[in-house]
């Protein structure tokens, strides 16, 4: 083929230029050469001989354009990745950071629970309680302190290579409570109980064992945590205080009982004296006189036959007191009704002797003016709770009543002066007299005084 631009001699005459043949042509090392040589037009040859398209600055321009926008996208391609990998770095970067303060925070938590450990570990050395933990799903002991030899005289080797010697070492007479608490704790959760044990020498000791069992989700036991302590010495105090208060006990008792006899041979005194007197007044008096004897002498009575030293039945007391009046005074129960309301409260040996002092006057005062004449009536005797603290004892009767013109609290008689005396400065209450038909007395004193004295005794 001829071209019009280019001469057959013209090419002829020219230098033969040759390129290596290469996968992929060098198109700058092409267009290099083109613009060297001045050539416009380029026929190629391959590798069999066989011409290719004509390479012209055109088709170089093309080439070139096309490379270029291959290039740009692939710099864009890139320009994302590179903010991929940035932001990918950034995430890595702070994940690094975070594991490395989790890893920070984890040694420092690690280290404190060393530390807690230690602590704990030197704690339970010292302590003189054994302390052991049991894991019953495997039957394996996890944990015992050296406590073991002091307490049960016998080292850990011992208890880890036989599991069975919690139970060994249990006083025969003490193995069935023993086991019944173990049954206690697998129902429950917990177990509190003292028991013997004995230790290699042969000598006994009391134990306090406590423990708590723990279970998972299923309620199924994983662990069971247990102390043991030595508690011979204090087992032996509370003998010593049980002998003690026994002797005590007997003690009060025959005080009581010494007590009762001394002020009934007083009392017999009187009454043998009082039928050696002529004058009636004097006679009253002795009288009297033997009636506050034989009530307090009806306490110590009462106080020396309890179940409970220091136990007085306040209902029996203040009714067997009334009743032994009525005796006394001759009255008969078809004249004079006698009524009484007592509650179970405890009282002292100082609070119940003011009380049956002040029964007796006001009892006896009734019996003696309120029924005069041979008129019938009743007597009410009450002894409640008053509000939350105060105790109230009331004694009334629906006789004649008082004279308006006396002065109860400012009176010569004996009686009423010795009821009200009782009642504020023994007693430390407050005595009212009743506005309803014959004579009415209530008397309020704090049950503090009444724990007070309890306590005291």
């Amino acid at each position: 083929m001829v071209h019009s631009a280019v001469s057959i001699a013209d090419v002829m005459t020219l230098e033969l230029i040759t390129f290596p043949i290469i996968p992929t042509p060098d198109i700058f090392l092409v267009e290099s050469r083109l613009r060297q040589h001045q050539i416009r037009h380029l026929p190629l040859v391959d590798e069999q001989g066989q011409v290719v398209p004509v390479v012209t600055p055109h088709t170089m321009a093309a080439i070139l354009s096309a490379i270029v926008t291959k290039v740009e996208d692939l710099q864009q391609k890139l320009t994302q990745k590179e903010g991929e990998l940035v932001a990918a770095n950034q995430r890595w970067q702070q994940e690094v950071a975070v594991n490395q303060q989790f890893e920070e925070e984890l040694g420092e938590n690690q280290h404190a629970w060393q530390l807690s450990q230690e602590r704990l570990e030197s704690i339970l050395a010292f302590l003189e309680a054994v302390v052991w933990s049991f894991d019953p799903s495997i039957d394996k002991l996890l944990y015992l302190n050296s406590a073991t030899e002091q307490v049960y005289g016998r080292s850990i080797t011992e208890f880890l290579g036989n599991l069975r010697l919690w139970e060994s070492v249990v006083h025969p007479e003490d193995v069935e409570t023993y086991q019944l608490a173990h049954q206690t704790l697998l129902s429950t959760g917990a177990k509190d109980i003292d028991y013997r044990i004995l230790r290699p020498d042969g000598a006994v000791s009391w134990i306090r064992h406590r423990a708590h069992l723990l279970t998972d989700a299923n309620n199924t036991p994983i662990r069971i945590y247990n102390i043991a302590i030595d508690i011979t010495q204090l087992k032996q105090v509370e003998e010593n205080l049980k002998a003690t208060l026994v002797e005590k006990e007997v003690l009060l008792k025959e005080i009581h009982h010494r007590v009762k006899n001394n002020l009934q041979i007083v009392s017999g005194l009187l009454h043998l004296q009082s039928v050696t007197v002529d004058e009636p007044q004097t006679r009253l008096h002795l009288s009297e006189a033997r009636h506050r004897l034989e009530a307090m002498a009806l306490i110590h009575k009462k106080l020396y036959g309890a179940s409970v030293i220091g136990n007085l039945d306040v209902v029996d007391y203040i009714q067997n007191l009334a009743v032994n009046l009525l005796v006394a005074y001759q009255v008969t129960s078809d004249r004079i009704q006698l009524h009484t309301t007592i509650e179970p409260i405890p009282l002292s040996l100082d609070q119940a002797i003011p009380c049956g002092l002040i029964i007796n006057e006001l009892v006896s005062n009734s019996l003696k003016y309120g029924f005069p004449n041979g008129r019938s009536g009743e007597i009410h005797i009450e002894l409640h709770r008053s509000g939350e603290d105060d105790v109230a004892l009331i004694v009334r009767d629906n006789g004649v009543g008082l004279p308006e013109e006396l002065d109860w609290r400012n009176t010569q008689s004996l009686g009423l002066s010795l009821v009200y005396d009782l009642a504020t400065e023994q007693l430390d209450g407050s005595m009212f007299q009743g506005h309803s038909e014959g004579t009415a007395f209530r008397i309020v004193f704090s049950t503090a005084t009444i724990v007070e004295a309890i306590g005291q005794q």
